[in-house]
């Protein structure tokens, strides 16, 4: 914006919380700054809510104005305005977004017991279970590891990648504690202590993507989710860094994510496709 900020309500002097010059140099009985753009924009629809409104650029040809963003100015939910075909703001920068890499994350699971899922009632730990007893840590920790995509990568159209990428962790919070979207309350950034009760770690997608952020130590001064041993991601090839130091083993839980790539440099754009991934892996007791 050219000049001070906007004098939208008050003549006596500017009201703080927006920023367009709807009173021309920010304050009343001046006149209005100079144009310095004309403008079509795109972006939320102010009168149909959840809709976009989208330019088509090789066809627009006359300036028609669009949605703009301010507090004061704006309606009430999502301080938009239709800001006018010409007026004094100036695009300082511009960003055309592709969408050249999607990632989807896998909760932690339980190596030890691959298979647990739950009823109504109970827990079920299915086959295989390496624990003793009553899921008594049995030490059986991983020695080697593999992953089958399909379609391989040889396969895949040319120019994109879908790669696995594996970290681990020794313990967490709650990794004795199957995830129920249900039932437990969500980890949020709401002023106050984290709403933590009752939810389970194990295959929480939710806690996986935040993992490295929920381990770290906040303002409170501990970490929301205490976790022993968190590695950072790496691939089949370097799984060697995260095994551990001592015994060459891989850690109990493991946290499993695919990363696609497109290829966004031919047109139309490309995308690989997965039918079915498998991890497999050989344990053994620590010498």
């Amino acid at each position: 914006m050219l000049g001070p900020p906007s004098n939208f309500a008050n003549p006596g002097g500017p009201v703080p919380g927006g920023y367009y010059d709807s009173e021309g140099a920010g304050f009343g009985g001046r006149p209005a700054w100079p144009r310095v753009r004309v403008h079509t924009s795109g972006g939320e629809n102010i009168t149909t809510p959840g809709q976009d409104v989208l330019v088509d650029v090789a066809n627009v040809l006359a300036a028609v104005g669009g949605p703009t963003k301010d507090a004061g100015l704006g309606n009430p939910a999502r301080a938009l305005f239709n800001a006018p075909p010409g007026d004094g703001m100036l695009h300082w920068a511009r960003a055309d977004f592709v969408r050249k890499t999607s990632t989807m994350t896998f909760g932690f699971f339980d190596t030890l017991r691959p298979q647990w899922g739950s009823t109504d009632t109970a827990p079920v730990f299915g086959i295989p279970t390496f624990t003793t007893g009553n899921g008594v840590d049995s030490g059986l920790r991983i020695r080697d590891i593999v992953v089958q995509l399909d379609p391989p990568q040889a396969r895949q159209p040319a120019g994109t990648t879908v790669v696995l990428e594996m970290r681990g962790a020794d313990t967490f919070d709650k990794s004795d504690i199957l995830y129920d979207p249900a039932t437990s309350d969500e980890p949020n950034d709401n002023p106050g202590p984290p709403v933590v009760t009752g939810r389970g770690n194990l295959l929480n997608v939710n806690y996986a993507c935040e993992a490295y952020r929920y381990s770290t130590a906040n303002t409170a001064g501990a970490p929301r989710v205490v976790a022993t041993g968190l590695t950072r991601y790496v691939t089949e090839d370097q799984v060697g860094q995260i095994r551990n130091a001592a015994t060459g083993l891989l850690p109990r839980f493991l946290n499993l994510r695919l990363v696609m790539t497109n290829n966004v440099d031919v047109t139309p754009a490309l995308s690989p496709s997965l039918r079915s991934m498998n991890v497999v892996y050989r344990m053994e007791v620590p010498q």
